[in-house]
């Protein structure tokens, strides 16, 4: 089963790449504060350098959850990069090369930069008109850096969670999907007048797992739903995507192709797949998670779990 696609997603741009990421689960609240920093470019430069301090103190602490490292609540942006870079092992002092050094060692100037910016502009709130104010040519400059400095940390968090937490050392491949998304397809599948047979097979309600342009499920119902969640027309499924659900760290719109294809030949060594999974698979495991349903694929076997019964079976080791 092949995921139609749109042609305008076959190149991205940084600002497209961040968006996408900022709309996942795990970093929507980033994207508020993002949000927040470009609403006030204009109106209040100042604010919005504020606002990109806080998007990247935001980040920081992300990847030191995500990465078990315990930091001071009142750490500034300079300790929080320092000590998140080191965790994915991007920080100057960890390189070899002299030109990754020096890059590295810039990236942590321009956090550097960007937290004392906004602490001033903060320090500028309510004082007379000769205090510190930014311009919009200022504050537009910090927030594009702000933006890139995200994407890389981002970047390297999601490269650090394949080959840490995604891949199990006997093998098992952890696929962790937003509840919310599941449901949406779990009831398109469960709610269809008809059911898509898998290879002239009648299974019922399913959901599909399926591994071709990044790892995903999608509802078998029949007609299938678009992206945008309304039913595609008949005749109309060529030129439609589908309404899909990646698996965190398998969307080849927000994660490096060598990343998720990490994954992706970790399940089928390299071939594209398909397996179907029952809708009563899931009902049970949706009522009783959290956040996130987690799908275990092993050699022969596919297990799905709720994020608690996972934590209770396994441990935390493959979860956010």
């Amino acid at each position: 089963m092949q995921k139609n696609s749109d042609p305008d997603k076959s190149s991205s741009f940084p600002a497209d790449r961040l968006f996408n990421m900022l709309a996942r689960a795990p970093y929507m609240s980033l994207g508020v504060l993002w949000e927040e920093a470009v609403d006030r470019v204009d109106a209040d430069p100042s604010g919005a350098l504020i606002a990109a301090r806080r998007l990247l103190e935001a980040a920081c602490r992300q990847v030191l959850d995500r990465t078990s490292n315990d930091i001071s609540p009142s750490a500034d942006l300079a300790t929080l990069y320092n000590h998140a870079s080191q965790a994915l092992s991007v920080a100057s002092s960890q390189q070899t090369q002299q030109t990754y050094k020096a890059l590295f060692g810039a990236i942590y100037t321009i956090v550097q930069s960007v937290g004392e910016l906004g602490s001033a502009s903060g320090d500028a709130h309510g004082k007379p008109s000769h205090a510190y104010v930014s311009s919009i040519s200022e504050a537009e400059l910090a927030l594009n850096l702000t933006g890139t400095v995200c994407i890389f940390l981002l970047s390297a968090l999601e490269s650090y969670l394949t080959l840490n937490e995604r891949i199990g050392s006997d093998g098992h491949v952890f696929l962790r999907f937003d509840k919310t998304g599941v449901w949406r397809i779990f009831d398109h599948s469960r709610n269809s007048p008809k059911s898509l047979p898998f290879y002239e097979i009648d299974t019922g309600p399913a959901l599909w797992l399926v591994g071709d342009k990044g790892i995903y499920l999608m509802s078998n119902g029949n007609p299938r739903p678009g992206f945008d969640g309304l039913n595609i027309p008949q005749g109309r499924e060529q030129e439609i995507r589908s309404l899909t659900v990646h698996a965190n760290g398998c969307d080849p719109e927000i994660v490096d192709f060598e990343l998720w294809w990490k994954v992706h030949c970790a399940i089928n060594d390299g071939s594209d797949f398909c397996y179907p999974l029952e809708c009563g698979l899931f009902e049970d495991v949706l009522e009783h998670s959290d956040t996130e349903i987690v799908i275990v694929v092993g050699e022969d076997d596919i297990a799905i779990h709720s994020d608690r019964e996972f934590r209770a079976t396994f441990g935390d080791p493959a979860l956010s």
